[in-house]
Parts: C-alpha cells; structure tokens; sequence
C-alpha cells in the first residue's frame, strides 16, 4: 500500500511540488507570526519637509519677507510623525533625564514655530515645549502601542534634513528613522510622486506573481527529474533582490492609523 502511494506520487510530481509550496508558506507565515508578537520595545520617526521660500533675496531685489517679525530667506514647513512602534508601553519615566526628548535645528538654523497637528490618543498627553530658538522638547505621559503624534515645524532652510530628533530611551538602542518612500519629491501632487507610486504599485502587483511561477516551476522539476531552462536562472537571480525587498517592507515600522496627517498636503 505504501509503496503505491509513493509511486503514485512519483507519477505525479506537480502534488509534491504543491505540497513543498504550501509547506513554505506555511513556514515562512510561522515566523512572521513569531516576529510579530515578540516583546520588543522601538520608538519610530520619520519626516518630511515642504519649502515654501527659496533664496527670493538673490532673485528678486528689495523684496523683504518676515516671519512672526523675522526676516526670512528660506521658509521651510516640515512634519514629523513619533510614534511606539513596539508592543511595550513607553512611560514617561523612560527618557533618559539627561538626554530629553527632542525636536534640534542644525547649527545656524532656527525654528519660527511648531505645534502638534493629530495625535491618535489624547490619554497619551503630548506637548511641546521651547527650549531655545533651534530645540523643542517632547513631552507625553505614555505611548501604547502605534500611539504618537504629528508635529508642524517651520522653520528656516530648503530641506526637512535640518531638523532632527534627539534623546534617549530606556530598553531602545536607538530612535529608529523610517525613510519617506518619495521624500526626494517636493509635494504630494507632484506629477512625478503619482509617476512613482503607480510604477511602484505595477510592481508589487505582478513581482508576486513571477515569484510564484519560479517556485512551481522550481519545485516541479526538482521532482521530475527535468532540467532548469536558462531564463529560470536569470529570474532566480532577480528573485533574490525581490525578496530581500520584501522582508524590508514587511518588517519595515509603518505610520499608525490615525496620523495620515503626515501625508497630507500643506
């Protein structure tokens, strides 16, 4: 009886080749269920600058603009979104006293105003506070979960990439920035961020398709014994790319939900 079950799949070789596949999945779910309920402890930012005001001094003769009072020559609106990208509550009592929490300007750049714009729970008590002309403080009782904030900072300078975010927290190595998709663009509407994004969603559209043709194709003629053609080999070797992509977008910290004001136009 065995030994007719076995040879009634060596006569079949595509159900191994399902079998092998759904096992993988199977497997490769498994760790990314354990990934994902893990203890882990991560504090999350990312930012994002619009400038509005551009060198007008070297252009445009005895034009003089002010900000608040202040003569400005560059004029820059950037957003930061904070949020606990963890599964551990941060208290308050977790930053570290001698390296607050901060919002820092470069030196030789100021900050003309900033204010927190959405915030996804009010329990979590976030607020701002000046500490000089270039550095703000934040301040919170407590972030659960994807709990954070959005904060509008104006400032002077062409890019966001003058502001950072500073301090330290107890049981997290470092605040970990997560990178815009399209930062390199200058707005949301422009007509080469919808360029992007629609090349981006063709992609990951039809790649998982490809990868999936690769595996069965793989898979089954590891068990008939047939030979690889050679365009398998070159999308074996487009595949590995693929995947290491992937593991970055899956395990990659995402914006909460309740903070979509970070990509929202000005």
């Amino acid at each position: 009886m065995i030994e007719k079950f076995t040879q009634w799949f060596q006569e079949h070789p595509e159900l191994s080749a399902i079998g092998t596949i759904l096992s993988l999945l199977l497997g490769f779910w498994g760790i990314l269920q354990a990934y994902k309920y893990r203890s882990l402890k991560r504090f999350s930012y990312s930012i994002q600058g619009y400038n509005l005001i551009k060198d007008y001094s070297e252009k445009i003769n005895g034009l003089n603009i002010k900000f608040q009072g202040s003569s400005v020559k560059n004029l820059t609106v950037s957003r930061l979104v904070i949020w606990n990208s963890g599964n551990l509550t941060i208290d308050r009592t977790d930053i570290v006293e001698k390296d607050r929490l901060r919002i820092k300007a470069f030196d030789g750049f100021s900050i003309f105003d900033s204010s927190i714009i959405q915030f996804n729970d009010p329990s979590n008590n976030l607020c701002l506070k000046q500490l000089s002309p270039s550095e703000l403080e934040i301040n919170f009782d407590y972030l659960d979960k994807s709990d954070g904030c959005v904060i509008q900072i104006i400032h002077d300078g062409t890019k966001s990439s003058v502001i950072n975010l500073k301090g330290k927290i107890k049981g997290i190595s470092k605040l970990k920035e997560i990178e815009n998709d399209y930062s390199y663009l200058q707005a949301p509407d422009d007509p080469e961020y919808t360029k992007a994004k629609n090349i981006g969603k063709k992609f990951k559209n039809i790649l998982p398709i490809g990868v999936l043709y690769i595996l069965i194709t793989l898979i089954y003629n590891l068990y008939s014994g047939a030979e690889y053609p050679f365009f398998i080999w070159i999308m074996i070797f487009l595949f590995i790319p693929y995947l290491y992509v992937v593991a970055l977008r899956i395990f990659r910290p995402k914006v909460p939900n309740g903070l979509n004001a970070f990509n929202e136009e000005l």
